[in-house]
């Protein structure tokens, strides 16, 4: 009877405390995990660091945010869902006539300048 008392408080114990270990995801974790939204990642950012004291703490990740979040707004739709990463892939797939082919039909180059060199050298400047 004492194992089945044990076993119980065990589970009991584990029921109780689970919740407590699944808490919400920090901006640190929305940031790295690709379904999460763009403004809810801003969101968490935000409330965590509007109660930090200015001037923000070195080291914290302030900065590295910052530019995440620069590199990260021009790469999203307007509901804040990431584009994939083969945008430009998939892009060509569905509109093909946008993109010219990269098979060497750009033109013909011709080289349209300077030839001499300048006197003393020409280190970089023209004369």
């Amino acid at each position: 009877m004492s194992s089945f008392f044990r076993f119980l408080v065990v589970v009991s114990l584990t029921i109780t405390t689970l919740p407590s270990f699944s808490q919400s995801k920090t901006w640190q974790d929305l940031m790295l995990d690709e379904n999460a939204n763009f403004y809810d990642v801003q969101d968490a950012f935000n409330q965590h660091w509007n109660a930090i004291p200015r001037p923000y703490p070195k080291g914290k990740g302030f900065m590295a945010y910052k530019r995440w979040e620069w590199f990260m707004e021009p790469r999203v739709y307007p509901s804040g869902k990431r584009m994939p990463a083969n945008a430009i892939e998939l892009a060509k797939q569905q509109s093909p006539g946008l993109f010219p082919p990269a098979n060497g039909s750009a033109g013909l180059w011709t080289y349209v300048g300077n030839t001499s060199v300048p006197s003393g050298g020409g280190v970089g400047r023209v004369n």
